[in-house]
């Protein structure tokens, strides 16, 4: 049934003009599985993160006269029947266009279509790059330090110290010194667990678009400017997911081999070519040689957190740190190069 058909087919219940039951009958309007507009508005967005933001009606907060005609009418109202029929099982529509062939294939399409025609037909899937949650998530799973529990108290992650230090002025006053967890196991939950403080932005996901919390977010920016870079090759989140990944992978194996290609296995899902295989032991050489000769400065991290001890005495003694770079050998810390060097890759950077 189209849009316009179901307009005019459904009648919503009339709104109490007394002071009671108004709520009530407003939110059985907009959850009536014959509204013809709050399924399409919520596969449309799901759609739309799947796909980098390409949305079957382009303008998601608008779905109005003035707002853009949808480029598949016909899917756009398959996809919000399913729903309505699936009990409204977000899950399900996530595995339903998962598992499309839209979804599932790749842009690089024989006989030369050209990748802006073949987007709007729907006939590949758009190279889209990582949120920053998944990004986050993504490298701490490469690592071996994602943790996966679900629900509970709120994580409050590590971020740049600079920043975690930085006063706030909170209702006319100061906050508090932001306070990581004590634990690497509570620090680095999922993102989606994560403590969100409007006045106190994680600079790792801002700098990557994540969208502020005290708005609506219609559709993400996917902006590439020099911060960026400097995020992925210079930030403290980056290096110490690099550090911990190298460490685990010099335990769990011995041959030199063998730790290039779980390293390809763990960020890139893949092993590594002969020649790339080549170029990183080389590389891995050179740098152990440069590390044995400019040994690191370690961080003390009793520092950074004084100010934090003046209002929790315990924490300082209580706080575990990452593992830094002064507590491994000349070895790991160039085996960490070449995973820092993988992590800035387009190939773990962009869903093809």
């Amino acid at each position: 049934v189209s849009a316009v058909a179901a307009l005019t087919a459904w009648k919503p219940n009339a709104i109490p003009t007394t002071m009671a039951g108004r709520r009530l009958a407003l939110a059985e309007w907009i959850a009536d599985g014959r509204n013809p507009f709050t399924a399409r508005v919520i596969v449309n967005r799901v759609w739309a993160w799947h796909f980098g933001g390409q949305a079957l009606v382009s303008s998601p907060n608008n779905f109005g006269v003035k707002g853009s005609r949808p480029t598949h009418p016909e899917l756009l109202d398959w996809l919000a029947r399913c729903f309505v029929d699936n009990a409204w099982s977000f899950k399900k529509l996530h595995t339903l266009i998962m598992t499309s062939e839209a979804y599932r294939r790749t842009i690089r399409i024989p006989g030369g279509v050209e990748a802006e025609k073949a987007n709007k037909l729907l006939a590949a899937f758009p190279v889209r790059r990582m949120t920053a949650e998944e990004m986050r998530d993504a490298m701490l799973r490469a690592s071996g330090e994602l943790n996966l529990a679900a629900g509970g108290i709120p994580a409050r992650p590590n971020m740049n110290w600079d920043a975690a230090r930085a006063p706030v002025n909170v209702q006319s006053g100061i906050d508090l010194p932001y306070r990581p967890d004590r634990t690497p196991s509570a620090r680095n939950r999922r993102s989606v667990y994560t403590h969100q403080m409007r006045s106190r932005r994680d600079p790792l996901l801002e700098v990557f678009n994540q969208p502020g919390s005290e708005r609506s977010c219609e559709l993400r920016d996917e902006s590439i400017v020099v911060s960026q870079a400097f995020a992925l090759t210079n930030g403290d989140f980056v290096n110490d997911r690099s550090i911990a990944m190298a460490d685990r992978i010099t335990r769990e194996n011995v041959d030199p081999i063998e730790r290039v290609d779980a390293i390809f296995q763990r960020i890139l899902g893949r092993n590594a070519t002969d020649d790339e295989r080549r170029q990183c032991l080389a590389h891995v050489s050179v740098q152990t040689e440069h590390h044995v000769s400019n040994p690191p400065t370690r961080i003390d991290t009793t520092k950074l957190i004084a100010g934090v001890s003046a209002y929790d005495p315990s924490y300082a003694q209580d706080y575990q740190p990452d593992l830094q770079s002064a507590d491994v050998g000349p070895g790991i810390r160039a085996l960490a190069d070449l995973c820092l060097i993988l992590f800035n890759t387009s190939e773990f950077l962009y869903l093809p």
